[in-house]
């Protein structure tokens, strides 16, 4: 596997639960994302896949949540300058080895779950 989650938090509001935790990359990026499969990761009483969820990471990269319909099939798209030049739009990463950029930054999720689905 090539994007593995680590639950840090998990917290129960009126409608939302909201799971923190930490991505990281490794091997070979696929086009249109890498799977997160949330299986398996401890989410208490979490049965259906996040709605929402916030990325970040320190090293400039751009990540985006693309839900799924289960928790093993959601993805995650990584989005660099791919062309080169200033001002340029970002591009999809290409489906090769993930850079060195993304492997080795800090990455950070905030996934939102509708409390009323679970």
């Amino acid at each position: 596997m090539s994007l593995a989650f680590t639950k840090t938090k998990q917290v129960v509001l009126r409608d939302l639960i909201k799971v923190y935790g930490t991505l990281v990359f490794s091997n070979n990026y696929a086009a249109g994302g890498e799977i997160l499969d949330l299986t398996g990761k401890d989410l208490s009483g979490i049965r259906t896949p996040p709605t929402f969820g916030v990325i970040r990471g320190r090293a400039g990269f751009v990540y985006c949540l693309v839900p799924g319909t289960t928790l093993a099939n959601g993805k995650v798209m990584i989005y660099c300058n791919t062309a080169g030049g200033a001002n340029a739009a970002l591009g999809e990463h290409t489906a090769a080895a993930v850079v060195a950029g993304v492997t080795g930054d800090t990455i950070v999720a905030e996934l939102t779950f509708d409390r009323a689905q679970q």
